[in-house]
């Protein structure tokens, strides 16, 4: 059985990653992110022909512009 690599801080993630450890982070799955990627949705990388790679400040800015904005109070 493979064991999987668990983070539990920034600082233990390396600065360029593979797409398979970004998919960790994120709970999404592998083909999710290689589709987003090749749209340009998301900061992904082909290092080489195959590989594809995430750099982390690309991921944690990625992760930053997904959060949704509060609603703005209603004026009565």
């Amino acid at each position: 059985m493979t064991k999987t690599k668990q983070f539990t801080n920034w600082e233990s993630v390396p600065i360029i990653m593979s797409l398979q450890t970004a998919c960790i982070i994120l709970s999404r799955s592998y083909d999710s992110l290689q589709k987003h990627s090749l749209k340009g949705d998301f900061p992904a990388f082909r290092n080489g022909d195959r590989i594809w790679s995430v750099n982390k400040t690309d991921l944690i800015a990625w992760i930053e512009s997904q959060k949704v904005s509060p609603p703005l109070p209603q004026s009565t």
